[in-house]
């Protein structure tokens, strides 16, 4: 039980979100997190930040097969480097959002105008079908070709349909365990956070982490 109070404590301390969620224990790797608003549920989906205890974990979103296999579902933040200003404006930014998967949330800079030379946004997105590396725009006689700078790791293996790795390099192929993708601990930015949407994020695989599910 201490743990599940510190993790309880974790979630409900800095996770900034507005109304107190319910952390539960499942078995001796895996929480469950109960949110009691849509918008803490955005909150809690795009956060940049996956470590407790110094160590990182997974944030799945929770479905009857969850056991088995992780949802494809992702938060992936991306920026959009030389983005014409007037396609700044924030319905701008979520219709691009949209166009892609769900839109999550614009980043604190991005919402405040301070970094204009390249926006940055959370989408959901479903990591078993690869993302695209551009889209257009079409803006009154305007017409761009838009680049996307992907920040999060796009992992997903269509093997044995885990996060973390993909399926060239997965071991379970071969009857082993499959390879999970380290990747650096990142300080929790503040996002200036959109509508009611569900995502997942790319994360280290379930096999060498403990599992925090929604």
């Amino acid at each position: 039980m201490p743990l599940v109070n510190a993790f309880d404590n974790h979630v409900n301390s800095s996770w900034g979100l507005f109304k107190p969620a319910t952390v539960g224990l499942l078995d001796h790797r895996t929480f469950t997190i109960q949110l009691q608003s849509m918008d803490d549920l955005t909150i809690a989906w795009s956060r940049v930040s996956r470590t407790f205890n110094g160590r990182s974990f997974l944030l799945l979103r929770w479905s009857p097969g969850s056991r088995l296999q992780d949802s494809p579902l992702a938060a992936v933040w991306f920026s959009l480097p030389g983005l014409p200003l007037p396609l700044h404006n924030p319905s701008f930014l979520k219709a691009f959002g949209d166009s892609l998967g769900r839109f999550l949330c614009s980043y604190e800079t991005t919402a405040k105008f301070k970094y204009p030379r390249a926006p940055r946004i959370c989408v959901e997105l479903d990591l078993s079908a690869p993302p695209p590396p551009a889209f257009v725009v079409a803006f009154g006689e305007w017409k761009i070709h838009q680049r996307i700078a992907f920040q999060s790791r796009l992992l997903y293996c269509s093997h044995c349909l885990l996060q973390g790795h993909n399926a060239t390099s997965c071991r379970n192929r071969k009857g082993k365990r499959p390879a999970v993708a380290s990747f650096p601990v990142t300080h929790s930015g503040k996002q200036a956070c959109g509508g009611v949407l569900l995502a997942g994020t790319p994360s280290p695989g379930r096999n060498n982490l403990p599992h925090k599910k929604k």
